[in-house]
């Protein structure tokens, strides 16, 4: 068996993305001052306050020509996503390609703005386009754009006073773009959530999201303490081995220590053991990881391409774009990313590489009791309790996620922070294992009759996922109490070679958490569909966020009970 190896202990790391405010126009209140130019409507004119603002923005083609007038008027919501698209498509490069359409409108930046989750319907296949924005909906959509172009804001808290007048349903969304300086109040701590949102506000806000460019991420070089405070004598808040990422909350340093974000607060890592992964002009500020040694960089997507060069194990190189590059050789199908290499592009294979995407920071799992598991091969996830909504996401099986209620054959779930819901015809309830009865801080309990994984740090539950453990009788997955005993980037199968299985933490002998084994064209295709029943030949297979998590959290002599 081929494998990887970091012998040592593990604890919480994260790698998060930051939308931070760039060159952004001056942050006064929205809806100060009126003035407009002499000689012109103020109908006609964006309001003093506003005007080089709104300048720039049409210069910069972020103001689609039917907005470039009646500047104080009310927003509606079709308007605000013609904005949305603008910003999004020239922000990414690249133009959306999706679309779920509504039976009360036909606009296809509507259509556009809903097929990536960035708007939803007001009624089974209503949008209701003519209706007046509100704040808080500019809001709620501003925090969602930004996540969809690759960027999402962390989720803080709303600071302004009259936060209790904020819809639940829109207070974490308030908090993400008041702190990265997105939108501010109608007045000093104000921010009058059901005020209707005026198109000049509508572009100004818009500008500031594509001023803000993400805040470089750090990468840990070497085994490192994470600590409270910026010296060697702060109190440790954990360990971030080789390879961790982390979000940087201010690109200055701080006595030789980069303060970065750590479970929604605040951190230091020494500069000595990291260093920022910046951007550069030609990538898009997503980075992914090389999880082989000598991985080939072609001209070309296509194993027969020429070769431009090789990336070691551990390597973490930009992406161009988002793109899947596929080709076929003997019969297989490759797919590829397409990178930044030595000033230009070039192309890596996926199956030996991982974007490298944001974990969640905080354990939501301790706040619900009860999780609706996916059934199907796939399921759909809709905005509403019925087929006529529309579709946000396409869930694999094994797929887990908080049960907030049930109505007309649909279990009302949390997706991304709203509520979502899916068929009860092909989902199930389940709950997590209570914690076991044994020493140690961290206890990952595998239930085998649910095919579960629950994981506690002390009493709180920190993770909850589906698995996959061994085929009864002949490969059984062993009960008992077990400790961590190896940390593995990756290994691939001895009888089985063109598969590999990345995040690996052997529990005993030849038992272990892994990720679902990857095909040698880089899907999990006939592992995935089995996340809640027993198929593996004895180790515990996971989802890959779930394999990603525990390789940055649980540790090395973490305690294991198999039951």
């Amino acid at each position: 068996m081929k494998k990887r190896i970091i012998s040592t202990v593990l604890a919480p790391a994260k790698a998060i993305v930051w939308l931070s405010m760039g060159a952004a126009p001056a942050l006064v209140a929205e809806n100060a001052g009126t003035a407009v130019s002499a000689g012109a409507p103020a109908s006609e004119q964006p309001s003093e306050w506003a005007r080089d603002a709104v300048s720039r923005a049409v210069s910069l083609g972020l103001v689609p020509q039917t907005l470039q007038s009646q500047y104080i008027q009310d927003t509606t919501r079709a308007e605000f996503c013609a904005l949305a698209t603008a910003l999004c498509e020239k922000g990414t490069g690249k133009k959306i390609d999706g679309r779920v359409t509504f039976s009360d409108t036909q606009d296809v930046n509507v259509a556009k703005m809903a097929s990536l989750g960035v708007v939803l319907g007001t009624s089974p296949g209503k949008f209701t386009p003519n209706t007046s924005l509100t704040r808080e909906q500019a809001a709620t959509v501003l925090a969602r754009l930004a996540g969809a172009m690759g960027r999402p804001l962390p989720k803080v808290g709303a600071a302004f006073d009259d936060k209790a007048s904020i819809s639940d349903w829109a207070l974490e969304a308030v908090g993400q773009v008041q702190q990265a300086g997105i939108m501010i109040g109608t007045s000093p701590n104000k921010f009058s959530p059901k005020q209707p949102y005026t198109r000049e506000q509508s572009i100004v806000t818009m500008l500031r999201l594509y001023d803000a460019s993400p805040a470089q991420t750090l990468l840990v070089t070497a085994n490192v303490e994470v600590r409270s405070g910026s010296s060697s004598g702060s109190s440790s808040l954990g360990k971030a081995h080789v390879g961790s990422t982390f979000l940087m909350l201010s690109k200055s340093l701080e006595n030789s220590y980069y303060q970065v974000s750590y479970y929604g607060r605040a951190a230091y890592i020494s500069s000595s053991y990291a260093r920022p992964m910046a951007a550069s002009s030609k990538g898009i500020g997503k980075f992914i990881r090389v999880r082989t040694s000598g991985l080939n960089v072609r001209t070309q997507p296509d194993t027969n391409a020429a070769k431009a060069g090789s990336l070691d194990f551990g390597s973490n190189v930009e992406l161009a774009d988002l793109k899947s590059y596929k080709s076929t050789t003997g019969g297989v199908i490759n797919v590829f990313f397409k990178i930044v290499y030595n000033g230009t592009y070039g192309y890596i294979h996926n199956r030996y590489s991982d974007i490298i995407e944001p974990l969640p920071q905080a354990p939501i799992f301790a706040k619900y009791s009860s999780y609706v598991r996916n059934t199907a091969e796939s399921l759909n996830i809709r905005v509403g309790p019925g087929t006529d909504y529309a579709i946000l996401r396409v869930s694999s099986a094994g797929d887990v996620f908080p049960h907030m209620g049930e109505t007309e054959g649909f279990y009302q779930i949390l997706y991304n922070g709203d509520t979502a819901y899916v068929s009860k015809s092909y989902s199930e309830l389940i709950a997590p294992t209570a914690r076991p009865n044994v020493s140690g801080t961290w206890v990952a309990a595998v239930n085998k009759s649910k095919q579960t994984v629950s994981v506690y740090q002390s009493s709180t539950l920190m993770w909850f996922t589906s698995c996959s453990t061994g085929k009864a009788v002949t490969n059984e997955t062993p009960n008992g109490t077990y400790k961590i005993q190896e940390v593995l980037e990756y290994f691939t199968s001895g009888t089985r070679d063109e598969l590999t299985c990345y995040d690996a933490l052997r529990i005993y002998a030849g038992y272990l958490f892994h990720r679902v084994p990857r095909n040698e064209d880089g899907t999990y295709t006939g592992f995935i569909e089995y996340l809640d029943q027993k198929a593996s030949h004895g180790c515990v297979r996971l989802p890959e966020i779930s394999s990603r998590w525990m390789f940055a959290n649980f540790p090395l002599g973490g305690t294991v009970v198999i039951s």
